[in-house]
């Protein structure tokens, strides 16, 4: 019984010291596998480093997300892994990473600032990133590219007198940057300071004689000042470095080659706008004008035809048709068209000097004529732009007049 006893507590013991045994390895394990995770996160965020630090931005994302997986709380791998996420052009990851640095109270660099502003500005947030970039210049007041992203965010929220501030910030730190003329010029031009504008881009093109937005806003700031041949040179030029041009860039190419009675090149331009955007029925108005001008009139009316399909609501291209009747001679179909455009625009001078022509090309009465000068008179039509006969109308009185009856 005795021997049962002694063999029951000896079990007891042996239980008890692999209890505590136990107990001491379940300490120690967590410790030592969180300082190998430290380990490994240390190891992966070196090469992510050594990465981004070599241009592999892509590279450095995978190496950066690794010591997070190792080790969440390493904070400084979040804000590094968001510059080479916005280098990798991630914007989406880039502003979660940079947010998940400020949560866990990471004091950032002006580099760090910096970027988060421009992934900001990448996300059209303009406001924040003004935040982040005001931020990054506190700390850093010689970085001219964070002068220059704080004058495009504020060129974007349309504060254009702030924006200039910034951009001369940033041109008094780097005078010969054509990046940042263009912009400057931009905010002239939008300013309605053509001429200003146009010392900024002219000066942009001596550093870089290719900035192709250079020369697309001097076109825009040129055309605006009506100096319609410099103009057509600039959006020229553009279309020699990209190859084409937008629709609407060509539709003021055409008007240009317009104003030196070019005809043939300005249908082929407004052409190359309506194949650039088949959809656009000002386009087909637009070159309605144009084959009119050389007395083109059937090809002037199919286009007119085709803007009212596109759009049966603008009257403009309705009276364009009546236009191009008149033009034909066509005055019995021109009558009713015109009608119908003064039943739209009660107030349309230009309609009822038209239809008051059409009336005396067809016989109308003379009352009926003379009422539709007046109207064209009082919304606006100076008698002198009425052709010698219509003012004869309009200004000679009746017998019953002169006797004031």
């Amino acid at each position: 019984m005795m021997s049962v006893s002694i063999k029951l507590c000896t079990f007891k013991i042996r239980l008890l010291m692999f209890g505590a045994l136990f107990s001491s390895l379940l300490c120690h394990l967590p410790s030592d596998l969180q300082a190998q995770n430290r380990s490994k996160a240390s190891r992966y965020y070196q090469q992510g480093i050594q990465a981004l630090n070599n241009y592999n931005f892509r590279e450095a994302v995978q190496l950066l997300s690794r010591a997070l997986r190792y080790d969440s709380t390493y904070t400084t791998a979040f804000s590094k892994r968001g510059i080479a996420a916005y280098h990798s052009t991630d914007y989406s990851l880039a502003y979660t990473d940079f947010h998940k640095a400020l949560q866990r109270k990471q004091v950032f660099s002006a580099e760090t600032w910096f970027y988060k502003g421009l992934t900001a500005f990448a996300l059209q947030k303009y406001e924040e990133a003004i935040a982040d970039l005001q931020q990054s210049i506190t700390l850093d007041f010689n970085n001219p590219r964070a002068f220059g992203y704080l004058a495009e965010s504020h060129k974007a929220l349309q504060q254009l007198d702030k924006a200039l501030y910034y951009y001369q910030q940033a041109l008094s730190l780097t005078p010969q940057e054509a990046v940042l003329l263009v912009g400057r010029g931009q905010c002239y031009r939008l300013l309605d300071q053509p001429i200003t504008a146009i010392a900024d881009f002219d000066r942009a093109l001596v550093f870089h004689p290719t900035n192709v937005t250079a020369y697309l806003e001097r076109a825009l700031a040129r055309f605006t000042l009506q100096r319609y041949a410099a103009a057509r040179d600039d959006f020229l030029q553009v279309e020699t470095l990209l190859d084409t041009l937008t629709s609407q860039n060509y539709s003021m190419l055409a008007f240009c080659y317009a104003t030196e009675e070019d005809h043939a090149k300005a249908l082929k331009a407004i052409g190359s706008a309506i194949q650039q955007d088949s959809t656009e029925s000002w386009w087909y108005h637009e070159r309605a004008n144009y084959h009119l001008q050389i007395e083109n009139y059937g090809s002037a009316l199919a286009d007119c035809q085709k803007a009212c399909t596109l759009d049966p609501t603008e009257t403009a291209y309705v009276q364009q048709q009546a236009t191009i009747l008149i033009a034909q001679a066509d005055y019995e179909q021109a009558l009713p068209v015109l009608d119908y455009v003064i039943q739209q625009e009660p107030d349309n001078a230009q309609a009822f000097y038209q239809r008051a022509l059409v009336k005396q090309q067809l016989r109308a009465k003379r009352k009926s004529i003379k009422a539709d000068l007046q109207q064209a008179r009082t919304h606006g039509l100076l008698t002198s732009e009425m052709t010698p006969s219509l003012q004869n109308i309009l200004l000679k009185k009746t017998l019953w007049e002169r006797l004031g009856l």
